[in-house]
């Protein structure tokens, strides 16, 4: 007879992801509406495969896959944009992350991963230039859980249950020169590097400088998949500085910098499971 024995699971996780905008983002992007959020895409795709195919907008974005369930851990790099009237303070920029849901419909003209178990069309589209039947694909945003304070209860009603208020999440990550930013020095003093290859330390760009470089670029946050494709944006607060502007000097020229100067940075999507 065997005995039982206790077998442990191992985290399982795929390689990385490299999420970045599409190739003309800063041409397209300069002079307009700093409420129009930047989208992250698996190697700057940022249309859906089956966008403008019948049953889909042309406009539909795309999203990067992933299993209903699993752990996603995304490496953020630090960004940070400029209030020139405000003696060039930097403040971060805010990463929000959408869900979709595929449809049945999908998984039969496409073979992706779906959790929406029908396959009728939903409604149809009258708006000019994205006129058509639809496949419905449904979309929520990452939120964080507020609860409130305690109500004060009435003896005449029973009891009142606390609210818990849905917020919807932003991830705001450090400045590109934080603590992070002094580097520990070896025996002969020199200073050592926690990473290499992204950016040339012997000619930075413009907000970071050789010991960031060979810094800590990105920070870490961790999520749970709950769709089936996770889509990610990156926006900031537009009440000072309305419009994106990547010109020398203005709020967003170090992010055009640093996101424009390598293939190497965007945001790294790491998808498995763990115990």
């Amino acid at each position: 007879m065997s005995e039982n024995q206790f077998v442990t699971a191992d985290a399982q996780f795929g390689n990385a992801k490299i999420l970045r905008p599409f190739p003309t983002w800063q041409a397209v992007y300069q002079g307009v509406n700093a409420n129009r959020p930047l989208l992250f895409a698996e190697d700057g795709r940022i249309h859906d495969s089956q966008a403008g195919k019948p049953g889909y907008s042309p406009w539909l974005m795309s999203g990067l896959s992933v299993p209903l369930g699993a752990r996603v851990v995304l490496w953020l790099p630090k960004v940070s944009y400029t209030v020139v009237a405000q003696a060039n303070a930097q403040f971060p920029y805010s990463w929000k992350i959408a869900w979709r849901m595929r449809n049945l419909y999908d998984f039969r003209t496409n073979r992706i991963p779906y959790h929406i178990p029908s396959q009728s069309l939903g409604d149809a589209s009258t708006l000019a230039g994205d006129t058509g039947d639809r496949v419905v694909l449904i979309a929520a945003a990452e939120t964080v859980p507020y609860v409130g304070a305690e109500p004060v209860l009435n003896p005449l009603i029973n009891a009142i249950p606390s609210n818990v208020d849905l917020r919807n999440a932003a991830v705001n990550t450090e400045l590109p020169n934080n603590s992070w930013y002094h580097l520990p020095i070896d025996e002969n003093g020199n200073r050592l590097t926690y990473s290499q290859g992204v950016f040339d330390p012997g000619a930075p760009p413009v907000g970071y400088q050789s010991q960031s470089v060979r810094s800590v670029a990105f920070q870490i946050y961790e999520t749970q998949a709950v769709g089936d494709e996770m889509i990610i944006v990156l926006e900031r607060d537009n009440s000072v500085v309305t419009d994106w502007d990547f010109t020398v000097a203005q709020a967003d020229y170090i992010l055009a910098q640093i996101i424009g100067s390598s293939a190497n940075i965007g945001v790294y999507a790491f998808i498995g499971s763990a115990p």
